[in-house]
C-alpha cells in the first residue's frame, strides 16, 4: 500500500527499500528512505494509523519504529528488540506481531512504544532464528525458522502469544527454511451445531370383554308315598258264661304323601375388562459437527 496501487515493497537483510510494480510486472525501483533507520527488513501499513518497520539481520534482534507511507521517513521507537525481523498486522487482535531470534512479540499500533506480550520459544523448542510470520486474521499464526521448523499458533481464545490458552505446535520441515507465502485460501475448521428432534408416539389400546352366561333351571319334584295297611279285620271272640263279645279291630291304610319341589336358577354373569395404555416418547438429540469453512486469504507480510 505504501508503494501505491498495484505495487509492493521489498527490502534486504536489512537493506535498501525497493518498489516493484505488478501490473505490468517490472523491475524494482529504489525508494529513498530517510530518518533514524534507512536500511529496513519489513514494512507494514495499518489503515488509519500509519506505517511500521523492523530493521535487523538474520539473528532477529534490531530496531522497531514508524515509517511515513508517503515520505518514507522513519522514526525508531524500540531498540534493541529481540523480535525485530518479521512483522505483520493481525486484524484478529488489532496488534502488530513481530518475530525474530527466539521470540514473538505483540505491539499495539495505537501505542507502539510498548510491547504488549512476548513468547520465547527457545526453552521448549531450542529455536534460534525465527524468520517470517503470517496470519489468517482469525486467530491462527504460522512462523518459519531458518533452522527448519514451522510453528503453528492458535490464540483464538485470548489473542495473546503469551496466554496460557495459546496452543503452539511445531513441525520440522527443512534446514534453512526461510519465508512462508500463502497464495490460496486456508481451510479453518468451524463448529456447526445440528439439532435433530425425534418424537415417537405409541398408543396401545387393549379391550377384553368376557361374557359368561349360565342359565340352569332345574325343577326337582320329589314325591314320597307311604301306605301302611294293617291286616284286618281281625275278630276276636270272647265267650263268657253270659255274654259273648265280639271285638273287631280294623287297621285302615294310612297313606302319607310328601311332595318336595326344588328349583335352582343361575343367570347371566358378565365380566368386562378394558385396558388402555398410551405411551409417548420424545427424544431430542443435539450433534456438534466440525465443518471446514474457507477463511480469507493469508497475506505474507513478513520480511527476509
Amino acid at each position: 500500500d505504501t508503494a501505491g496501487p498495484g505495487s509492493v515493497l521489498t527490502a534486504g537483510l536489512p537493506g535498501q527499500l525497493y518498489r516493484v510494480d505488478l501490473d505490468p510486472f517490472s523491475d524494482g525501483v529504489a525508494v529513498a528512505v530517510a530518518g533514524d533507520d534507512t536500511e529496513l527488513t519489513t514494512v507494514v501499513v495499518v489503515d488509519g494509523i500509519g506505517g511500521f518497520y523492523t530493521s535487523s539481520d538474520a539473528a532477529g534482534e534490531g530496531a522497531f519504529g514508524t515509517i511515513d507511507p508517503t515520505s518514507f521517513v522513519t522514526q525508531r521507537l524500540l531498540d534493541p528488540v529481540p523480535a525485530a525481523h518479521g512483522l505483520v498486522h493481525d486484524e484478529f487482535t488489532g496488534l502488530l506481531l513481530l518475530v525474530g531470534g527466539t521470540r514473538l512479540a505483540q505491539i499495539d499500533p495505537a501505542n507502539p512504544s510498548v510491547i504488549v506480550a512476548e513468547l520465547d520459544l527457545f526453552a521448549q523448542y531450542g529455536v534460534q532464528q525465527l524468520d517470517a510470520v503470517t496470519v489468517d486474521h482469525a486467530g491462527y499464526v504460522l512462523v518459519s525458522s531458518n533452522t527448519g521448523d514451522l510453528f503453528f499458533l492458535d490464540y483464538r481464545a485470548d489473542g495473546l502469544v503469551s496466554a496460557a490458552s495459546t496452543f503452539v505446535g511445531v513441525a520440522d520441515l527443512a534446514q534453512n527454511l526461510d519465508d512462508i507465502v500463502f497464495d490460496c485460501d486456508v481451510v479453518v475448521p468451524t463448529t456447526t451445531t445440528a439439532t435433530t428432534a425425534t418424537t415417537t408416539t405409541a398408543t396401545t389400546t387393549s379391550v377384553t370383554t368376557a361374557t359368561t352366561t349360565t342359565t340352569s333351571t332345574t325343577p326337582t319334584t320329589s314325591t314320597a308315598t307311604t301306605t301302611t295297611t294293617s291286616p284286618g279285620p281281625t275278630s276276636v271272640s270272647t265267650t263268657t258264661d253270659t255274654l259273648t263279645t265280639v271285638t273287631t279291630t280294623t287297621s285302615t291304610a294310612t297313606t302319607a304323601t310328601s311332595t318336595s319341589t326344588a328349583s335352582t336358577l343361575t343367570t347371566a354373569t358378565t365380566a368386562t375388562t378394558t385396558t388402555s395404555a398410551t405411551t409417548t416418547t420424545s427424544a431430542t438429540t443435539t450433534t456438534s459437527a466440525t465443518t471446514a469453512t474457507t477463511s480469507a486469504p493469508l497475506v505474507n507480510s513478513s520480511g527476509n
